[in-house]
């Protein structure tokens, strides 16, 4: 996943949202190589120097770093070219954030397991920095190969630039494995193993990754590579985190919110949309006041960010967003403005800029209480929101027919529809019918409405119907 920190100005987001095909997350190429395979190929390069590599040239082929050597001699430290030249040659992937420094790796695991993993395992880069030192400090780090984990807490590691000068690739034995242990001291200053990042490789499990403690609400999408996306907001600090699985791959996490310079993300599920040019995003809210965002990755580039309050007048939020992308491609995102409870259209067609539309002025639809606005796309075109009426919790449709103009209808007075507190969603089924499924706000029953296809409007009490608990 390439993730450069970037933002975007008001005048280039338009574009920069339509303008591009997929290059998102990208496939893992059909490699078979394990942690065994990376270990060995740094145990063969013991005794060569920085321009050794067997007689084939210099470290740090297939990564972003730049060569460990300049006309037979040392061009800088390069134990972490060594370390990524030994993953490259192994098929690790994602290796563009790898630079000349130790704790390039370091960004490396943020990017790809949430943080240095406190466990090591064979074939796993194994980081090491100052204690009592910023992470700003690079001037001692180090970074190896982890070889042999041993039963006794111990590793062995193969790295770069070891020994006295001009540094060699040499194994150490027996050394402490655990994070904090004191390892040496140079030039006065004592070092101690920061943790371990592991490299993602085409063929690795798809296991947990160390992901933040979420706030319980997300938003998922199939990326059009096959790729899962799941989008959260991190407890802790409430910023935007993305995990995800590439298709054939290892789970991998990264905060949006710290690459793209954005804002902590308030209350409300991400809101995660897929444009039919394969660009993939997210709307949130910020958290200190509301402003309607979106964080996306065009085809081929880096994560970026837009504040659409502040850039196109998107009314502010307290987080309650739905999106959806129709037919013709345009991008709608329904919300609820947080200062008075209309309910809100910001869409981007496919030429031309960003635009607002109040549904509760301009259609009649009725101030919303809490809970998600549900939006949904039926098969004959016709695009629609789902809320409840914050006066009275009826359930309301509004929506658009393909050759129409908008209208809403209260499906309780018009149709039976349960009352509701706003916890709503909907699905369309194969057969073309629009179900919607809230809770009951008067005993807390689920509650199904549903527009079968060429039909009319049909509710049942679905604790009745089929035992389901009270929600």
């Amino acid at each position: 996943m390439s993730m450069s920190r970037r933002t975007t100005t008001a005048a280039g987001a338009a574009a920069l949202l339509l303008g591009s095909g997929l290059g998102l997350l990208s496939a893992p190429s059909a490699q078979a190589a394990t942690g065994s395979d990376i270990a060995a190929t740094a145990a063969g390069q013991v005794g060569n120097n920085a321009c050794g590599n067997g007689g084939a040239g210099y470290y740090a082929s297939g990564t972003g770093q730049t060569s460990s050597c300049s006309g037979g001699t040392t061009a800088h430290a390069w134990c972490a070219d060594f370390a990524g030249w030994v993953w490259a040659q192994n098929g690790a992937k994602n290796l563009g954030v790898l630079n000349n420094l130790a704790n390039s790796f370091q960004t490396y695991a943020n990017n790809n397991q949430g943080g240095l993993s406190s466990t090591p395992h064979v074939g796993d880069a194994v980081f090491f920095h100052p204690s009592g030192y910023s992470s700003s400090f690079t001037e001692d780090d180090h970074v190896a190969i982890v070889v042999a984990v041993n039963g006794n807490g111990t590793i062995d590691y193969v790295g770069g630039n070891q020994g006295g000068a001009p540094g060699k690739v040499s194994r150490n034995n027996g050394m402490p494995g655990t994070v904090g242990a004191y390892e040496w001291t140079v030039n006065g200053t004592a070092v101690h193993l920061a943790g371990y990042a592991a490299p993602v490789l085409s063929n690795s499990a798809p296991t947990a990754p160390n992901t933040k403690p979420a706030l319980g609400n997300k938003g998922s999408i199939i990326a059009s590579d096959g790729n899962q996306v799941t989008f959260t907001r991190d407890a802790g600090s409430g910023h935007l985190q993305v995990t995800y699985l590439p298709v054939g791959g290892g789970w991998a996490t990264a905060d949006l919110t710290g690459m793209t310079g954005g804002a902590a993300a308030g209350g409300g599920a991400p809101a995660a949309f897929l444009q039919a040019n394969g660009t993939l995003g997210v709307v949130t809210a910020d958290a200190a006041n509301g402003h309607l965002r979106v964080t996306y990755q065009p085809s081929g580039g880096g994560w970026q960010t837009t504040d659409l309050t502040s850039s196109f007048g998107a009314p502010v939020s307290d987080g309650d967003v739905s999106t959806q992308v129709d037919a013709s491609g345009t991008l709608s995102i329904f919300s609820r403005n947080s200062l008075n409870g209309h309910v809100n259209l910001t869409y981007l067609p496919t030429s031309g800029g960003w635009q607002n539309f109040d549904l509760t002025d301009n259609v009649g639809a009725a101030v919303s209480g809490g809970g998600a606005p549900v939006a949904f796309l039926q098969a004959n075109g016709t695009l629609g929101v789902v809320t409840a009426d914050a006066a009275n919790g009826h359930l309301r449709i509004t929506y658009k027919p393909a050759a129409g103009a908008w209208q809403t209808s209260d499906l309780t007075g018009s149709f039976g529809a349960a009352t509701s507190d706003g916890n709503v969603s909907s699905v369309l089924g194969n057969d073309g019918t629009l179900a919607l499924y809230s809770r009951n706000a008067g005993n807390g029953h689920l509650n199904l409405t549903y527009l079968p296809n060429g039909g009319a409007w049909a509710t049942t009490d679905l604790a009745y119907q089929a035992g389901t608990p009270a929600m």
